[in-house]
């Protein structure tokens, strides 16, 4: 569904090196899991949201 709004989420997957930015994001996660004593689901709302004020910022 939203590759058809954004091409990219279609095609990225065979040209960009997932594990290396999976196992990025993955350890964000743990930190904050850890850090904070947050579960799985408030991490990735953390990341999620830190990412979006990033993006936010930098447009």
């Amino acid at each position: 569904m939203w590759s058809k709004q954004y091409p990219v989420l279609g095609t990225y997957a065979d040209v960009v090196d997932v594990e290396r930015y999976a196992d990025g994001l993955q350890e964000l996660l743990d930190d904050l899991k850890k850090r904070y004593d947050y579960n799985q689901r408030d991490a990735m709302l953390v990341l999620k949201d830190i990412l979006g004020k990033t993006w936010n910022q930098n447009k």
